[in-house]
């Protein structure tokens, strides 16, 4: 039997699937299957996956496409491994990476459920930026709580008895199916962080996080799910993104209750700093009036800084919204931080 499973869900993604198959053949750990499942593609996924056969390369194709939870609750169920790592077929390893992590995850007792580690990101701008993710040592229930620790799949791998006892993937999420995952994870099983980027994650690729209506969709129900679980800057941080995607869906109605929810949610201290993030958000989809009226309150309640007075200005100028918040991130790269908690 395999030590690692990795699991690839894939729709139509031919394109790019040849990479994320190269990257796991070519690892330094070769006790592996890769099991690839077809999310009911109808490109040339199948030819792809039998121009690259080997003998720990499994495919599955399902009937039709049931969506990506779907696609890894039933890879990681024909998964043979004592170990599970997703890869993104849009993604790759770096050639040590599954060696790296089955040795960290050996070293950890029985609480600790799977390992993380950071990532590099690609994007057709960017080309090996490191992700921003929370690594490092031992993270609990109360972390993931705090933040979307991992933010990510492709740099997890985890024991399959976790997956049994936390019950598979949300089929009823179209995103943050993997935060999902983690969290609930996270609440029987601690998590423990690798420092190192094993992982190339392309962010330029078409998919989940390039539809609005799926990440609406999708963090309203897991706020469903976890709000009353979660820290509030968190919650207030799900319902910002809640907030920004309505606003390029044209949905500005829902947009302005989302954004009202973020800033509610906080407590008075921390309501400033809460207007602020609504009015940037409302500035970068061109509601230059409904970003002003949140600037104007963040500055009245106390949160003024030379960031937010350039917020300001910029609202009111007689420009694009695209040209404007250009100018406004190259200002602020050399001004404080305002855009946290």
């Amino acid at each position: 039997m395999p030590k690692i499973s990795v699991i690839t869900p894939t729709y139509n993604r031919a394109d790019v699937l040849p990479r994320a198959l190269k990257s796991v053949q070519r690892q330094t750990f070769q006790d592996y299957e890769h099991i690839v499942v077809d999310d009911g593609s109808s490109d040339d996924t199948e030819q792809i996956v039998s121009d690259h056969a080997h003998d720990r390369l499994r495919y599955h194709k399902l009937e039709q496409n049931r969506g990506p939870a779907a696609a890894l609750n039933h890879g990681v169920t024909v998964a043979r491994g004592k170990y599970i790592s997703i890869l993104d077929s849009d993604d790759r390893y770096v050639p040590e990476r599954l060696e790296v992590t089955n040795r960290v995850l050996d070293a950890q007792p029985p609480r600790v459920g799977g390992v993380f580690h950071g990532a590099y990101r690609v994007d057709g701008t960017k080309s090996g930026t490191v992700r921003d993710t929370q690594t490092g040592g031992v993270h609990t229930e109360s972390d993931f709580a705090a933040a979307n620790v991992i933010r990510g799949h492709p740099n997890t791998m985890y024991r399959s008895s976790v997956f049994e006892q936390v019950g598979g993937y949300d089929e009823t999420l179209e995103s943050v199916i993997d935060y999902d995952f983690q969290l609930r994870a996270a609440r029987q099983f601690d998590w423990f962080g690798i420092p190192d980027p094993l992982v190339i994650v392309d962010d330029g690729v078409d998919g989940i996080q390039s539809s609005p209506a799926k990440i609406r969709r999708g963090v309203e129900r897991f706020l469903d799910k976890h709000e009353d679980t979660l820290e509030t800057a968190q919650t207030a941080r799900m319902y910002r993104q809640v907030g920004k995607a309505c606003l390029e869906l044209g949905d500005e109605q829902d947009a302005r209750a989302a954004f009202e929810r973020s800033i509610d949610v906080r407590a008075a201290r921390d309501r400033p700093k809460a207007h602020y993030l609504a009015g940037r958000a409302y500035l970068r989809y061109g509601f230059g009036w409904r970003a002003r009226s949140h600037l104007t309150e963040s500055a009245r309640k106390g949160t003024v800084d030379f960031k937010n007075a350039v917020l300001l200005l910029v609202s009111v100028l007689p420009v694009s919204s695209e040209r404007s918040f250009e100018r406004l991130k190259h200002i602020q790269e050399t001004l404080p931080d305002l855009t946290g908690p």
